[in-house]
C-alpha cells in the first residue's frame, strides 16, 4: 500500500446501504451482500425505497454517490417513474456528483456494479489523467465478478476486498459514517414530511430530500477522515486493525481463540485438581501411631468411631399418654 500510495492518492473505500421504509416508520437495512437475489431481504423488498452506493475516500472528501431506486421496468428496459431531482445547494464547495439508476429490487446486482466502476473510472481519469486509483471493498458475490475485474484493470483500477467475516469493523463506512447517516435521515424525514403536509405537497419526495440533506451533513471530511484512521485502512495501521480483529472477532491472543483459551483453563483446572487429589492420597496412607493420631479424617491404623444413636421418635399421642 505504501508503495502505491506513492504514485496515487490516497485509497477510496465504496460501501452500500439500504434505506427501507417500514409501515409508517423510517427503518433502515445494512447490505453486506449484493447479489440478484437475496434471501434475506424477502421480509422487507416490497419497502424498499432505495440503496445507497457511496465512494470515499481517504483524505476526507466523497468521490461520489450513487442511488439506487426502485421502479418496475419493462421488457424494453424502461419505465415510467415519477423523480424529482433536488436542487443544489449555493454553498457548493463541498459537493460531490449524484447519480440516479433504477432497478426492479432497488439493490445493485452485478451488472449495475459494472457499469458504476465504468462509471467511477471515467470521472477519475477526468480528473486524474494517467494515476491508478484503489477501491477497497467488502467480498460481495456482485463485486467480484471476473469481467468487472478485467473492466477495472484495463483502465488502471485495482480493486481490493476485505476478508470475509471482517468487513462489518475494518470498513471505513461501517465504522461511523453510515451510522451517523442513518441517524440524521430519521429525523430529516419527519421534518420533510412534516414540511410537506403542512404546505400541501405530495410527500413521495419526502425520504430523498431527507437522504440528500444527510448525507452532507453526515459525510464531512472530519468524519470521512476519523472514519479511516479508527480502522486502520489508511495510513495502515496493523495494530488498530488486529485490536479491533481481536474485540469483534473474540480473539484474546495471536492465534488464540476464546474456546482455545477456556480448553487451556480448564485444563489448568483439571491438572490441579488432580495433583491436588494424588498429595492427598498420600497423606492419608503415610504411617502414624494411632495413639498420637490427630486427624480428624480417617486412618488405616485408627478404626473409624461409630455415629452418635439418635433416639427413636414417639407418635404425639403416646407422649401425651405418658405425661399423663
Amino acid at each position: 500500500m505504501r508503495g502505491w500510495g506513492r504514485r496515487s492518492t490516497e485509497p477510496f473505500h465504496f460501501d452500500e446501504t439500504r434505506i427501507v421504509l417500514k409501515g409508517g416508520n423510517l427503518t433502515t437495512q445494512r447490505v453486506i451482500d449484493a447479489s440478484k437475489e437475496r434471501a434475506k431481504a424477502s421480509s422487507t423488498r416490497n419497502s424498499t425505497v432505495s440503496s445507497l452506493l457511496t465512494f470515499a475516500a481517504a483524505n476526507g472528501s466523497i468521490f461520489i454517490s450513487v442511488y439506487v431506486l426502485k421502479a418496475k421496468v419493462d421488457e424494453e428496459g424502461g419505465s415510467d417513474s415519477n423523480f424529482a431531482l433536488q436542487r443544489t445547494t449555493k454553498v457548493t464547495r463541498r459537493s460531490w456528483p449524484r447519480f440516479f439508476t433504477w432497478k426492479y429490487t432497488g439493490i445493485v446486482n452485478a451488472e449495475l456494479f459494472g457499469e458504476i466502476i465504468d462509471l467511477v473510472t471515467e470521472e477519475w481519469t477526468t480528473r486524474n489523467p494517467g494515476l491508478p486509483l484503489l477501491l477497497f471493498g467488502d467480498q460481495c458475490s456482485a463485486h467480484v465478478t471476473a469481467e468487472t475485474l478485467d473492466r477495472a484493470l484495463r483502465r488502471a483500477v485495482y480493486l481490493f476486498f476485505i476478508t470475509a467475516h471482517a468487513s462489518h469493523f475494518l470498513q471505513p463506512l461501517d465504522a461511523e459514517l453510515f451510522a451517523f447517516f442513518h441517524h440524521l435521515l430519521r429525523a430529516a424525514n419527519e421534518s420533510y414530511v412534516f414540511d410537506a403536509i403542512s404546505s400541501g405537497h405530495a410527500t413521495r419526495y419526502a425520504l430523498l430530500a431527507a437522504a440528500y440533506h444527510s448525507e452532507r451533513r453526515a459525510f464531512t471530511p472530519q468524519v470521512v477522515s476519523k472514519a479511516f484512521i479508527t480502522t486502520g485502512l489508511w495510513p495502515l495501521n496493523p495494530k488498530a486493525v488486529l485490536d479491533r480483529a481481536f474485540e469483534n472477532l473474540g480473539v484474546v491472543a495471536p492465534g488464540v481463540t476464546v474456546r482455545h483459551e477456556a480448553q487451556l483453563m480448564a485444563a489448568e483446572t483439571i491438572a490441579g485438581a488432580r495433583r491436588w487429589s494424588e498429595k492427598t492420597a498420600k497423606r492419608a496412607l503415610s504411617p502414624c501411631s494411632a495413639a498420637l493420631c490427630t486427624r480428624r479424617t480417617s486412618c488405616w491404623m485408627r478404626p473409624p468411631t461409630e455415629p452418635p444413636r439418635r433416639r427413636p421418635c414417639r407418635p404425639s399421642g403416646v407422649r401425651g399418654r405418658l405425661q399423663g
